[in-house]
C-alpha cells in the first residue's frame, strides 16, 4: 500500500518551526526553496523590486542618492512578517543556498514560485537584472537588543547604529559617529595609533572604544592629536 510520505515530493518529517528567527541561516535553504507566495506577497514583491531596481539604475547612472528610501512590513503577530523580510533580505544577497542542488543561488531557486502571470514574469525580470548589476549585503538583527548603544529609542539611529558596526565600526553609536567621520577623511588609522601610544591600549578592544566609562573623556584628549 502506497503511503502518504512516499507521494509527497518533500520530506513531511521535517521539523516546521513556528517562529522564524532572521538572523539564522541554518535553514535558509529549506525556508527559500519551500516559501509559499500568494498572489497578495507576489503583489507586494513585484512593488518592491521595482523601486529597488529603479533606485539602483538610477544610482549607477550618477543620479542622486535616495536616503529617504526604506520598507516598513506590518501585520498580524503569526502573518509571517519576519518570514518574508528574512527570504526577501537573502534573496537580494543572492548567497550559494547549500543543500541538496548545492551551486543554486537564492534566486534562482526564489524564482521558481512565481505565477506565469504577467505580474510573475515581471519579478522573475527585475529579480534577473538584480542578479546581474546588483551586489547586495543583507544584515539581520532583533532590534530591541540594539537600544542600549544608541543615544535615543529612534529607529533611524538604532539601524544607522547596527549599520555602522557591520561595516566594523564601534557598537556605541556616538563612537562609531565620530568613527566614520574620521574614515571619511582618511584619519581613522591616525586615531588608532594614537589612541595605542597615549593609552598603551588598542583603539579596537574592550579597554579602548567599547569601554564607555573612559573613552569619551580619552577622544576628547587624543583628537587635537589626530586633527589639530
Amino acid at each position: 500500500m502506497t503511503t502518504i510520505r512516499e507521494i509527497i515530493k518533500r520530506d513531511i518529517g521535517v521539523k516546521v518551526e513556528g517562529v522564524v528567527k532572521v538572523f539564522d541561516r541554518s535553514a535558509l535553504a529549506s525556508e527559500v526553496r519551500e516559501y509559499v507566495v500568494t498572489d497578495k506577497i507576489e503583489d507586494e514583491l513585484k512593488r518592491i523590486v521595482d523601486t529597488f531596481t529603479l533606485a539602483s539604475e538610477a544610482l549607477r547612472r550618477g543620479g542622486a542618492t535616495r536616503d529617504v528610501m526604506g520598507m516598513w512590513v506590518s501585520g498580524f503577530f503569526g502573518s509571517g512578517k519576519s518570514h518574508f523580510a528574512k527570504v526577501l533580505g537573502y534573496v537580494l544577497q543572492n548567497d550559494v543556498l547549500g543543500g541538496s542542488g548545492e551551486d543554486e543561488r537564492c534566486i534562482d531557486a526564489f524564482v521558481k514560485h512565481m505565477s506565469d502571470t504577467p505580474r510573475g514574469k515581471d519579478i522573475r525580470r527585475r529579480l534577473g537584472e538584480i542578479k546581474l548589476s546588483t551586489q547586495i549585503s543583507t544584515f539581520a538583527f532583533e532590534i530591541k537588543s540594539r537600544q542600549s548603544l544608541t543615544t535615543s529609542n529612534s529607529v533611524g539611529e538604532i539601524l544607522l547604529s547596527e549599520f555602522y558596526r557591520h561595516i566594523g565600526l564601534a557598537e556605541n553609536f556616538v563612537v562609531a559617529r565620530i568613527e566614520r567621520r574620521l574614515q571619511q577623511r582618511n584619519l581613522l588609522e591616525k586615531l588608532s595609533e594614537a589612541y595605542e601610544a597615549t593609552y598603551g591600549v588598542p583603539w579596537r578592544s574592550a579597554q579602548g572604544r567599547d569601554d564607555l566609562m573612559t573613552v569619551r573623556r580619552r577622544l576628547a584628549e587624543v583628537l587635537p592629536k589626530v586633527d589639530p
